[in-house]
């Protein structure tokens, strides 16, 4: 942003929701929680429809979803997902060590347990579930992170995995459904996007303690969004944390330029747009526009006149995005690629004529604007009219709904879903949360990784333990160290400022992580020396890491001397430090730096005594 916002004044409330998925087989069946990237041996299609949920009402998200309709391509696997997840079979006993993982990373969140488990099923018919809904569980409530307060943790099933897309159908991988994820909710108590990012810095740090999935996908972020004077919207999807601050400050700034949108109409006494849609075929015949010409060949141009909102379909309302966009967002739900509006004419080899001509076949005043799509009749019509409820909405303000994230910016993605989606599963039975079990999870807790960060600093310098404890590689960390007798702060410059400084220099790192434990093995015992890692990993691939150790194995004393003793002879004029240099870069990591030093200091004396 260009000046600086007042949250306090303009009452921003923020909330963040967390899935994190949890590393154990499948929540409902025993499938593993392995995703794949080779042929599916299954395929089928599906159409899913809204159903009343307790309230006796459709969930206007479901409806929405379903107005759409796109046929669902399923792809699985028959030796790894099962009938359950095909929606064939009901769903198994929930998986009890995700439970208890889930319940760990509540009570480390200060939550208190529910005495029961009722799982609920969730509406989902954007096709990412094959039943047309997830299945959902409250296990915690009243949790806080600092001054945040976390009012509910449930346990509930990962979506499919989306594929692809293209105007009739959607194609979803069924090797994430099932997996098990906790969503962790904090209320709306943040504000600023500064904070935002902190606390789920923190609640991260929780989740990573647990045995949780590791890796990009494994974690998403939800941010909830209001201000004052509009409505709670949702977006989905907020991957990368070092983004999160922008993210919320572009839709704060969205939101603001929709208010001051929605007051210049209402200045300007719109209250609503006529559904006066026009054929403009006709007054664009002999247009030289290469995108109509083309558009034309398989539709019509249909446009719309929008009242009053000259000047302001045109009107940035995030960066390089305006309320055009907006429009457009909603006109591609119904299939259509684009729209066309006044505020942005001439342009795409529409001239000036022919915008005046257009304004005057749809009754446009000074201060209107108008939109044209060219499609199909009834798509162009369906969308224009998605468009005209989005210019309503403007009327309005900030519409309530779920947006996803395009860069720091966001889009339209649906309506914000109701209480209607709701409804109990009927194929679970309730769970009672006995006290052994309680016992047995609170016995089970693990250290946070602040806590370990605090260990280490007692082997190692405080700032190498912070970046082992909060880099990707600190799970392997852990593995090598417990695994083998090795300095552990060997191990963490090793998977910290050693592999930051190869890909640096572009190397590209192929080790897997057994590599690196024969690696260690091998530098435990002595046949290779710390000196040697960097060059290993360096030529390492995977499946030939014991030939490429063989090339570094440290040498016997005799060959360093032997090596030591012919430099010496050859650059007698030469300081110590220059043939160090020389001796290590001939010995290509295949001996100690120390024991080099050591063996050197004792030729220069030997020599020394001759002369």
């Amino acid at each position: 942003m260009d000046y600086k916002i007042d949250y306090k004044k303009i009452g921003l409330k923020v909330g963040i929701e967390i899935h994190q998925q949890l590393d154990t087989r499948k929540l409902f069946c025993e499938c593993p929680s392995l995703l794949r990237n080779d042929k599916p041996d299954i395929l089928i299609k599906r159409k899913l429809h809204a159903v009343v949920g307790e309230t006796g009402e459709k969930d206007t998200a479901a409806q929405y979803e379903e107005s759409r309709q796109k046929i669902f391509v399923y792809e699985a696997y028959s030796d790894s997902t099962c009938l359950v997840e095909l929606d064939e079979e009901p769903p198994h006993t929930m998986n009890k060590e995700a439970l208890k993982i889930a319940m760990q990373i509540a009570m480390l969140l200060g939550a208190k347990p529910v005495d029961e488990i009722q799982v609920m099923r969730k509406t989902v018919i954007d096709g990412s579930n094959t039943s047309g809904f997830q299945r959902t569980a409250l296990i915690a409530k009243g949790g806080a992170i600092d001054s945040v307060r976390i009012p509910f943790i449930n346990l509930e099933e990962d979506a499919g995995r989306r594929i692809s897309e293209d105007e009739s159908s959607v194609t979803f991988r069924l090797d994430r459904l099932g997996i098990p994820e906790v969503e962790i909710a904090t209320d709306a108590s943040i504000t600023s996007p500064e904070q935002a990012t902190d606390v789920a810095k923190k609640i991260g740090m929780i989740l990573r303690s647990c045995h949780v999935k590791r890796g990009i996908g494994t974690i998403r972020q939800d941010v909830n969004i209001s201000i004052k004077h509009g409505a709670r919207v949702e977006l989905k999807h907020v991957q990368d944390l070092r983004a999160m601050s922008k993210i919320i400050e572009n839709e704060i700034l969205r939101q603001l330029n929709l208010l001051e949108i929605s007051d210049e109409l209402k200045r300007r006494g719109i209250k609503k747009i006529p559904r006066d849609f026009v054929v403009l075929s006709s007054k664009l015949e002999h247009t030289r526009s290469n995108l109509l010409k083309k558009a034309m060949n398989n539709g019509i141009v249909l446009g719309v006149r929008l009242p009053g909102f000259g000047g302001l379909v045109g009107k940035e309302i995030q960066p390089n995005r305006r309320l055009g966009s907006e429009f457009a967002d909603h006109a591609k739900t119904a299939g259509v690629s684009g729209i066309i509006h006044s505020d942005e004419l001439p342009a795409y080899g529409i001239t000036e004529e022919e915008k005046q001509r257009i304004a005057r076949a749809l009754n446009c005043e000074e201060k209107d604007a108008f939109v044209m799509v060219v499609a199909q009749p009834e798509i162009a019509k369906k969308a224009l009219e998605r468009v005209i409820l989005r210019a309503e909405q403007a009327i309005k303000g900030v519409p309530r709904e779920v947006r996803a994230t395009d860069g720091t910016n966001t889009r339209f993605l649906r309506p914000m879903p109701g209480a209607a989606r709701l409804y109990p599963e009927t194929d679970i039975p309730p769970i009672k949360i006995t006290k052994e079990f309680l016992d047995g999870v609170r016995q089970s807790l693990p250290k946070t990784l602040l806590e370990r960060e605090k260990e280490l600093s007692e082997v190692m310098p405080a700032e190498l333990a912070r970046q082992i404890v909060h880099s990707r590689n600190y799970d392997l960390f852990e593995e090598i160290i417990n695994e083998i007798k090795i300095d552990p702060k060997l191990v963490a410059t090793t998977l910290t400022s050693i592999l930051k400084d190869l890909k640096r220099k572009g190397v590209k790192i192929k080790m897997t992580n057994n590599d690196y434990k024969q690696l260690f093995r091998f530098v435990a015992k002595g046949k290779v020396s710390k000196e040697a890692i960097p060059k290993i990993i360096e030529k390492a691939k995977p499946g030939e890491i014991q030939d490429v150790i063989k090339e570094f194995e440290i040498l016997p004393d005799g060959e360093i001397r032997k090596i030591i003793s012919n430099i010496v002879k050859m650059s007698p004029e030469k300081s110590k430090k220059e043939l160090m240099g020389i001796i290590m870069s001939r010995i290509n990591g295949r001996a100690d730096g120390k024991k080099v030093m050591k063996l050197l200091d004792t030729e220069l004396k030997r020599m020394k005594r001759q002369r």
